[in-house]
């Protein structure tokens, strides 16, 4: 009943997608696809009219109009047929297209406004990432040929043959419905056990693409070649695929045999149907034409019993997928309305008593911070690797909502508004995102909602000290990045410029932040990005984040991160005087920069 509850789910959700029109298509496919099943259900009867007029002409009887009735229907059916078919054909695939764009733009508008702490949970990401790219196609085929019209138009051509036997006589639609009751029983119990495999294998699955996905992933080709590492991983995702091979197996086969014994059931209930049909005509002199009805009937029961039943076996395989969907679209959402106008503050950006930890663990990755930053302040913040820093960076963008304490913007909970604090903060990540996309819109990313003219594109590229090698580029900001006829490749330094580029472009960022996206670099490189970003930095509040501190000396204060906690703040002067951590930090760093720095 699960698998039946979920593809409900499924046909209400994109029913209520569709515009008016497609749905009027959606629902036309539905009946021309039943109006195959129609002309099946028909066509004993044709064959039953048009035997007994033959039989009547040879007997000189006035039968003969059942004969022209029997040819004038099947050329009617012939006709609604080959039209329903040829048209059926032409909108499956037109209808299936709409509803899988349509699935997909609604995924792609439930992952803008779902919380972000949902993709720090591996388990859920890697089952949602799945289920974005396999979902609207399996749906797609659900509803317009493989699952509802052969369920639908099956289960209407068993009904309305039973009905057409019990018009001939109850007894031969008892024996029928008995040969095939089984049948339906044990599909109905392989459709469940083969949905309940799927779950149990759903870890081994996860683990046999984990492996796949190494062998096909560009940025661990080379790791995988050089560590000669193919032969292992493709031998452990031939253990996880042959086991799950070896169950599905186990589970074709107790059933394959289980069926067989139903399908000689159901063979043997036919003869006795046949049989007794016989015995009518010669001993009740029923008209010969019953036995044209009777094993046409008998014959368009069971296959359409046979197409019901692949129907529900494909529901049984796919339901997982559409769980998954139901789940994700499911989730909580953000928060996306507006605070009240007028609201500000003294201070931009106030964190008081700030506790945070990821989903599944104990540990606080934030714990206790409390700090104010203020407009035009220029402020660094380091600390080595796992100290807390770039958590920090995610909880100030509005990233995660279930931290303890308060973080105000202007003097709002951004907890309450985050979309409304992020048209006011330009943060360029660590992983910052390098996109298969032209300089120009690279650059836009950073204010995608506004428009701008090439010479804001440009300003933001000078700010970012990216002028140079985009103006050598052949086709300078319509250059194309990436694999394509054309395109070109940058640098990890130039990518780095390009997504600085991105946050001078916003200029309605009250807040610039960089969060060591130059971590690749070498540390004057990385001094010299810091330091030119924070010359050309006007009046927004600029963070740097960086656990190396070649352009510390720079900042207006310094925050210094150790286990989650602030434990030193002031500027470089104060805190070199004060010889705690960040002393120890810098000394132990200064033979790496400090001869070119001077």
């Amino acid at each position: 009943m699960n698998s039946i509850k979920n593809l409900l789910f499924a046909v209400k959700r994109v029913v209520t997608l569709l515009d008016r029109q497609k749905k009027r298509m959606l629902f036309a496919l539905w009946v021309l696809s039943l109006l195959t099943y129609v002309v099946s259900v028909v066509t004993p009867t044709i064959e039953m009219f048009i035997a007994d007029g033959v039989v009547g002409i040879m007997n000189n009887t006035d039968a003969a109009i059942k004969l022209w009735i029997g040819i004038g229907g099947s050329v009617v059916c012939s006709a609604l047929g080959f039209l329903s078919r040829k048209r059926l054909f032409v909108w499956s695939n037109y209808v299936g297209s709409t509803i899988s764009d349509s699935i997909y733009r609604d995924m792609l508008q439930k992952s803008a406004r779902i919380k972000y702490r949902y993709y720090e949970d591996k388990d859920i990401y890697e089952k949602f990432a799945k289920t974005a790219s396999m979902v609207p196609d399996k749906i797609a085929s659900l509803m317009t040929w493989s699952t509802i019209p052969p369920i639908i138009g099956g289960m209407f051509s068993m009904i309305a043959v039973a009905f057409s036997l019990m018009a001939a006589d109850w007894k031969i639609a008892l024996l029928v419905l008995l040969g095939n009751i089984l049948s339906i029983f044990f599909y109905y119990r392989r459709m469940r056990d083969n949905y309940y495999l799927k779950v149990s294998q759903i870890p081994w699955k996860r683990w046999a693409d984990t492996y796949w996905n190494i062998m096909v992933d560009k940025s661990k080709l080379k790791e995988v070649k050089t560590f000669r590492l193919f032969d292992y991983i493709a031998g452990r995702w031939e253990q996880l695929s042959f086991r799950m091979q070896g169950e599905n197996m186990k589970l074709a086969v107790r059933y394959a045999f289980i069926l067989f014994l139903t399908d000689i059931a159901a063979i043997i209930f036919k003869a006795l149907a046949l049989i007794y049909t016989v015995y009518l005509v010669v001993f009740e002199e029923k008209n010969v034409g019953i036995i044209m009805l009777v094993y046409g009937s008998i014959n368009v029961f069971n296959g359409y019993m046979s197409d019901i039943s692949r129907a529900f076996i494909n529901l049984g395989e796919n339901s997982l997928h559409i769980r998954n969907w139901i789940t994700y679209m499911k989730l909580e959402e953000e928060r996306r309305d507006e605070p009240a106008a007028g609201v500000e503050s003294e201070v931009l950006l106030k964190l008081s008593g700030v506790k945070f930890k990821y989903p599944k663990t104990d540990v606080y990755a934030i714990d206790g911070i409390s700090v104010d930053i203020h407009a035009g302040e220029k402020i660094a913040v380091v600390g080595e690797n796992g100290s807390g820093k770039s958590t920090f960076v995610s909880l100030i963008n509005g990233l995660f909502e279930d931290y303890e304490g308060t973080i105000l913007f202007d003097g709002t909970e951004i907890r309450d508004y985050p979309v409304y604090l992020r048209r006011s903060i330009a943060t360029v990540f660590q992983d910052f995102g390098k996109y298969d996309l032209t300089i120009r819109e690279n650059i836009a990313l950073g204010d995608i909602v506004n428009e701008h003219s090439d010479e804001d594109i440009w300003a933001a590229a000078e700010k970012a000290d990216a002028t140079k090698f985009v103006s050598e580029l052949d086709h300078q900001l319509d250059a194309k990045i990436g694999p394509y006829e054309g395109g070109t490749y940058l640098s990890g330094g130039q990518w780095q410029k390009v997504a600085i580029g991105r946050t001078f472009l916003k200029e309605s960022a009250k807040i610039l932040i960089l969060d060591e996206p130059t971590a690749a670099l070498d540390p004057y490189s990385e001094s010299r990005i810091y330091r030119r970003f924070l010359d050309v930095v006007e009046n927004q509040a600029a963070l740097l984040i960086s656990h190396r501190l070649g352009a510390t000396r720079y900042a207006d204060r310094i925050l210094v991160f150790d286990k989650g906690k602030i434990v030193e703040e002031g500027n470089h002067d104060k805190l070199m005087a004060q010889k705690g951590l960040y002393w120890k930090m810098y000394t132990a760093q200064a033979s790496l920069y400090m001869e070119k720095l001077g």
